[in-house]
């Protein structure tokens, strides 16, 4: 069947080296004309440093299923976007009760997204088979819940294979 190109929103660039690049610039595209944003333009963050979104804040949207199909679409996104996962689980909270506010903080990773929809994962070749895993974790950070966050990456040589 030949080298694997393009699946389920992946795309996937083969060089020479045997070096692989994988992206979802054409999945963003498409989730960007989704809530209508083709001609927004770029942030330069998916989130406001220290923001802590409430879940009583804004008034309530009377139709939230745009919202709610954006942001399953942005929990897709995260599979290599790694950049985007903790402003994706801040919304993603909100799903039951979406607000007007909870909303445009959607709209700010959209529009980051918009600005970084052309960078890629790179997973070289190489023999190099060092282990390294970089934990974080911020204690009781959650205001609504008063629970903790914690995050990680682990890197096979260069490689980012968990997180």
């Amino acid at each position: 069947m030949g080298k694997l190109t393009y699946f389920l929103g992946l795309q996937v660039y083969y060089k020479t080296n045997g070096d692989i690049f994988v992206n979802q610039s054409k999945y963003i595209k498409y989730l960007i004309n989704k809530a209508g944003m083709d001609s927004c333009k770029p942030a330069t963050t998916p989130c406001k440093p220290h923001q802590q979104l409430l879940d009583a804040e804004g008034t309530v949207l009377t139709d939230p299923t745009l919202y709610r199909s954006i942001v399953s679409s942005l929990q897709y996104l995260t599979f290599i976007r790694l950049d985007i996962m903790y402003a994706v689980n801040s919304v993603c909270q909100f799903i039951p009760s979406p607000t007007e506010l909870h909303f445009t903080s959607v709209k700010r990773i959209l529009r980051y997204l918009q600005g970084i929809a052309q960078h890629e994962i790179l997973y070289s070749s190489g023999t190099m088979l060092d282990l390294n895993v970089f934990p974080d974790s911020d204690w009781v950070a959650d205001l609504n819940t008063r629970r903790s966050l914690a995050g990680y990456v682990v890197f096979l040589g260069n490689n980012p294979i968990s997180w």
